[in-house]
């Protein structure tokens, strides 16, 4: 015997499809979370590539390599700061860029002789 409520309407979906709906629409859900996760973690590889390292870019800006002690890179920076010593350029533009070459190298010693401390630090703990 068939009930007027077991009748479906024109355009009504049954149970079993209301609910396949709602699964299918949860697995959308989650497979959407999954590729902007996985589109964050490919953001920050490419950044990561094309945003050099700070103390790899440091050695460079001093011209130093790894192996150096920081007295020797030391010696390069001063080289360079008077190099390139604001009171050396007369125009006011000229002296401006030797200002900032000389704050980036300060920054670029900076860094390195941080990175020197943090690495002696690390030895007199594991002593």
């Amino acid at each position: 015997m068939i009930l007027d409520s077991d009748i479906l309407k024109e355009g009504e979906k049954t149970d079993e499809e209301k609910f396949q709906e709602i699964e299918d629409e949860i697995a959308l859900q989650k497979f959407k979370e999954e590729m902007r996760v996985k589109a964050e973690k490919f953001k920050e590889g490419v950044k990561s590539i094309l945003r050099p390292d700070p103390l790899t870019q440091s050695y460079k800006i001093l011209g130093a390599t790894k192996g150096e002690s920081l007295e020797s890179i030391k010696k390069k920076m001063i080289d360079l700061l008077l190099i390139h010593h604001p009171d050396k350029f007369n125009e006011p533009g000229a002296q401006i860029r030797a200002n900032q070459k000389s704050q980036l190298i300060t920054e670029a010693y900076t860094t390195i002789k941080k990175d020197f401390e943090e690495r002696e630090n690390k030895k007199e703990k594991t002593k």
